[in-house]
């Protein structure tokens, strides 16, 4: 814990790794990322898709405010 107990970004997210049943964290290399990747799981085209949609919110929003 921090100073005055409060705790770090880090144990916290420990914490919630550990309450959602996933295990100790542990920090990956780039190398190791797509052999740990299921199977039929393009992360790419999903990230692609999901910046896509959160640039035509924003653009929405601020058309709509013009």
């Amino acid at each position: 814990m921090g100073a005055g107990g409060e705790r770090s970004a880090g144990e916290c997210l420990e914490g919630l790794a550990e309450s959602l049943g996933l295990g100790p964290l542990r920090p990956s290399s780039e190398e190791e990322i797509p052999s740990r990747r299921p199977e039929g799981l393009d992360a790419a085209r999903a990230v692609r898709e999901a910046r896509r949609e959160r640039e035509e919110r924003i653009l929405g929003v601020l058309e709509g405010e013009a």
